[in-house]
């Protein structure tokens, strides 16, 4: 079934409150920036009272918290002899506060709750559930795909188009191998002279171009669905010019080293 994404309004402080406790997180450190802005969008908030409980140890987990207000407890269960049969009791090792976020191992595992986490007062969370979390990466990644799948076919080497090259399956091939990176305005991706071993395409903002030879004045202004650093894909490639970022750009990375794994030398195919 479709998952069928549903945003929950939220000012622009929750939003920061939700996107600095997910940034440093290890579960979402390999999600775009377009994904964690999605995956903020559906959040949703719930309130607990002093004593509630939010997470029962050994209980199998698929929820997400992260506290805007309130102070909640964490505690595990022990046993209190080496006994299989020994009674257990309950010790607080630490507590969680504003900006803080519990329970990432349940997006992708599911597995039981490694410990009780109680409401100490009033408490304001905001969630994100196991399929809310897939549902969003899924469709986002689809999306990037689609997208990249547009620009593959019109890349040329040399002589060369990509769409006279290559069948549907290694173009579908060379677009999972492609990677997002950021740029911020004035970063400098390319300098004349360099080696280099990376292709790229524009997927949003603008770069200039500048040649050593012509001074300071941009040669050529490249946008959305632009393409440079090609000849990377064959050889060693020594840059022809400096390529700057003339705004926020997102590109997407080929290296040699990735396209030759997957298909081979493209010397050899051309």
């Amino acid at each position: 079934k479709d998952y069928v994404k549903k945003d929950i309004p939220k000012s622009d402080a929750i939003r920061k409150l939700i996107y600095d406790a997910i940034k440093p997180n290890v579960l979402f450190e390999l999600n775009t920036e377009d994904e964690l802005e999605d995956l903020i969008d559906v959040f949703e908030a719930r309130s607990f009272e002093a004593g509630d409980t939010v997470i029962k140890q050994g209980e199998k987990g698929e929820t997400f918290y992260v506290v805007e207000s309130g102070e909640l407890s964490i505690s595990v269960s022990v046993a209190q002899d080496d006994k299989e049969d020994s009674e257990s009791m309950e010790v607080n090792v630490g507590y969680y506060s504003e900006g803080s976020a519990f329970g990432e191992l349940a997006l992708i595992y599911g597995s039981p709750r490694a410990a009780t986490i109680r409401a100490v007062d009033n408490c304001r969370l905001w969630r994100i559930k196991r399929g809310m979390y897939r549902g969003v990466v899924g469709q986002h990644r689809q999306r990037l795909h689609e997208e990249k799948l547009k620009f593959l076919p019109n890349v040329n080497v040399g002589a060369r188009i990509f769409r006279d090259v290559f069948e549907r399956e290694q173009l579908d091939t060379m677009a999972q191998l492609l990677k997002q990176a950021y740029y911020k305005k004035g970063d400098v991706i390319l300098r004349e002279g360099e080696a280099g071993d990376t292709f790229y395409m524009i997927q949003s903002g603008e770069v200039d171009i500048f040649k050593k030879a012509l001074g300071d004045i941009p040669i050529a202004k490249l946008g959305k669905e632009k393409f440079f650093g090609e000849k990377a894909l064959l050889s060693d490639d020594v840059r022809q010019a400096t390529v700057v970022a003339a705004s926020a750009v997102t590109c997407y990375v080929l290296t040699r080293g990735d396209f030759v794994r997957m298909l081979g030398d493209l010397q050899d195919i051309l």
